[in-house]
């Protein structure tokens, strides 16, 4: 693929996140070494992954020598996708439907742009079709999710001369390059935006995390609530099973307020990152590829959490437990003086032949 004169390279840009990332043992630190043994027995298996998928063709490194502080030595590959293949859920405009069927995508392990070659006043509603595709690939590799925006809609074009691109386009970048190869200018993009776009993807994922932990910490609560108020343990006969079931919510209880700390932290740690990333946001290349009013949107949890209101409601349930696990003791105490009373009477009797 060629940017020539007449036509437009249109670059995407994506993130796809591992969803259960392994864990790392915190009692001990590991090397820059294995550090880098990590990365690259991760990048091999993306790598096989790919050349075993039917679709990603061409595989190959975006660096020949990679910069000495990237681990991850961004993956270049092509896709092709016939016309009649590709999902016209993604056409928004039909005029502007660029006729494009090859594909040409880099992924640095999260990163993902994906670029195409169209004519100037057309759109690449392709490119949202790959990115499926590509989620497919690393699907069957490990468990990924997309991050959004993914993809972000205003993408990057490169034009050989100085054209007026149709503002009904969503073209949010142009920059003016040589006729050359496809992959030199990707490799161009990766070096003035890569750092900070991953940087940018990591608020985004922080960020969706912490809406996932609101939405899990809710339905935990609830299903809590729940079970106290379905309990019906009020037969002397299921006495011995309240212990058990005091024992269960309150390791509801302590897993609740687990949660509700990990929330605390992973919010006070999103905040401080948002901070230093809108500190040279303005000075930065980013500036030039995203809005600020999306980076704040993305940036910035969209579910909050009423923490006071938790904590009351964990507080409600720890006395509630207080006083069923009193109650328990009394009925326990009532039947066994009850018993030790008959045993005694039944010994007199027996004695005394009453």
């Amino acid at each position: 693929m060629k940017l020539v004169d007449g036509k437009k390279l249109v670059v995407y840009f994506g993130c796809f996140h591992e969803d259960e990332p392994q864990e790392e043992d915190e009692t001990r630190t590991i090397t820059n070494e294995e550090h880098q043994k990590i990365i690259q027995a991760y990048r091999t298996k993306i790598i096989e992954g790919f050349i075993k998928s039917e679709e990603a063709r061409n595989v190959s490194d975006l660096y020949v020598k990679p910069p000495a502080d990237l681990l991850f030595n961004p993956i270049v590959f092509t896709i092709h996708v016939p016309l009649s293949l590709q999902k016209p859920v993604y056409v928004a405009i039909e005029e502007s439907r660029a006729l494009t069927e090859d594909f040409e995508c880099v992924f640095d392990g999260n990163l993902l742009l994906i670029a195409d070659l169209v004519e100037i006043d057309k759109m690449s509603f392709g490119a949202f079709d790959v990115r499926d595709r590509v989620k497919t690939i690393l699907q069957k590799i490990m468990k990924v999710r997309s991050t959004p925006p993914c993809l972000y809609a205003r993408p990057v074009s490169f034009i050989t001369e100085k054209i007026q691109i149709s503002k009904e386009l969503p073209d949010n970048y142009v920059m003016i390059a040589k006729p050359m190869d496809s992959k030199i200018l990707l490799r161009m993009l990766y070096d003035e935006f890569g750092f900070d776009l991953n940087e940018f993807y990591s608020l985004c994922y922080d960020r969706y995390d912490i809406d996932d932990r609101v939405e899990k910490l809710e339905a935990q609560v609830t299903r809590l609530l729940k079970k106290m108020s379905e309990s019906s343990l009020t037969s002397w006969k299921q006495a011995f099973r309240r212990r058990g079931f005091a024992k269960e919510r309150r390791k509801e209880m302590v897993g609740v307020l687990a949660e509700l700390a990990e929330y605390q932290s992973r919010q006070s740690q999103l905040k401080r990152a948002f901070r230093e990333f809108m500190s040279f946001y303005r000075q930065s290349s980013i500036s030039k590829l995203l809005d600020l009013s999306d980076l704040e949107f993305y940036g910035t949890p969209a579910l909050k959490l009423d923490v006071d209101l938790m904590t009351k409601t964990v507080e409600h349930v720890r006395s509630e437990l207080e006083g069923y696990s009193r109650n328990t003791y009394t009925l326990l105490s009532a039947l066994a003086g009850g018993v030790i009373g008959s045993i005694i009477t039944l010994l007199v009797r027996t004695i005394f032949k009453i």
